[in-house]
């Protein structure tokens, strides 16, 4: 189901020539209970923890999450497609590193 959700997100993105999506846990209001109809980062990747962060590129996935949600995310991630990343574990890229992008200033 996940692949399949996955599928049909990268066929939109490349439609609308977006490069990634990014499906945070949060809602715009930073609740501390978030609503169903909020929770599109478990929609698309299958974790139901409450701190994750999803990111889905054409080639890609991946989920960050801290410490404390590690065992429950590589099971919920198995056969997603999706790769776990371990918040504040050293050699864990952040998102933007992740994605590749620069710091303006390395353009200056």
């Amino acid at each position: 189901m996940i692949n399949k959700r996955l599928e049909d997100l990268r066929e939109v993105m490349r439609r609308e020539h977006l490069a990634a999506c990014i499906f945070p846990s949060t809602d715009p209001h930073q609740s501390e209970y978030v609503a169903d109809h909020w929770k599109a980062g478990e929609w698309i990747s299958g974790f139901n923890g409450s701190a994750g962060t999803a990111v889905v590129t054409l080639a890609s996935a991946a989920l960050w999450t801290y410490s404390r949600y590690f065992l429950a995310a590589e099971e919920q991630l198995k056969w997603t497609g999706f790769q776990l990343m371990k918040l504040k574990i050293e050699g864990t890229p952040t998102i933007a590193e992740w994605l590749g992008i620069g710091i303006c200033r390395d353009r200056m």
